[in-house]
């Protein structure tokens, strides 16, 4: 079936990263952005080793992670702003090419 397909039996269980990826989002929205943005890089790796860095939902969470980065610069110009703004454009660049082969 498709479902199977897109999880095969020995991907590990994804749920973890998708309680982490909504949980992020509650940070987010509480206006805890720092917290929600590693929780969300650990939702990132989760995703990775599970379901491998192609996968659509993998994808999203790398797009979802670039935003976050984005919308949580701190106020002014620093080194830290710019390496942010940076893994930023790489993480839309990576989830804009996988979604191209999808």
């Amino acid at each position: 079936t498709v479902l199977e397909g897109a999880f095969p039996s020995e991907v590990k269980d994804v749920r973890p990263a998708g309680t982490r990826a909504r949980l992020a989002q509650i940070l987010h929205k509480q206006g805890r952005s720092s917290e929600a943005v590693e929780v969300l890089r650990k939702a990132l790796e989760e995703y990775e080793e599970s379901l491998g860095k192609e996968h659509p939902q993998t994808l999203n969470c790398a797009r979802n992670l670039a935003v976050l980065l984005k919308q949580s610069l701190p106020a002014g110009s620093t080194a830290g702003t710019a390496a942010r703004l940076r893994e930023a454009e790489a993480l839309l660049k990576r989830a804009a090419s996988g979604y191209a082969k999808v």
